[in-house]
């Protein structure tokens, strides 16, 4: 591949010219190699400080909704009560017996 380039660019097999372009080939190949692994091991670093900061991040709130075994969006699945919480809430409670449809 490099052969036909430098032959292309109009040097001729066996000159000093043509090793000299066939030695710029290869260091432009291996410089721009060793770019794009630096790309990647720094995209690669990036996603894995974001993992860890993620997993590290105690306040990070799950947005998926909880339900308990019921479907009651109140409650999550381990029956702790996530609804609202003080005065003024109404709450529908599927325990308390009473049905506010009445």
């Amino acid at each position: 591949m490099d052969q036909q380039q430098c032959a292309s660019y109009g040097y001729r097999p066996g000159t000093n010219r043509f090793a000299d372009c066939m030695m710029q080939q290869t260091s432009q190949r291996s410089e721009d190699e060793q770019r794009s692994m630096d790309r990647i091991a720094a995209q690669e670093q990036r996603d894995k400080d974001r993992k860890e900061a993620r997993r590290k991040n105690d306040s990070y709130i799950d947005p998926r909704p909880s339900y308990d075994k019921d479907g009651n969006p109140n409650f999550d699945t381990q029956g702790n009560y996530q609804g609202c919480h003080g005065a003024g809430c109404l709450v529908d409670n599927p325990d308390n017996g009473d049905d506010d449809d009445q």
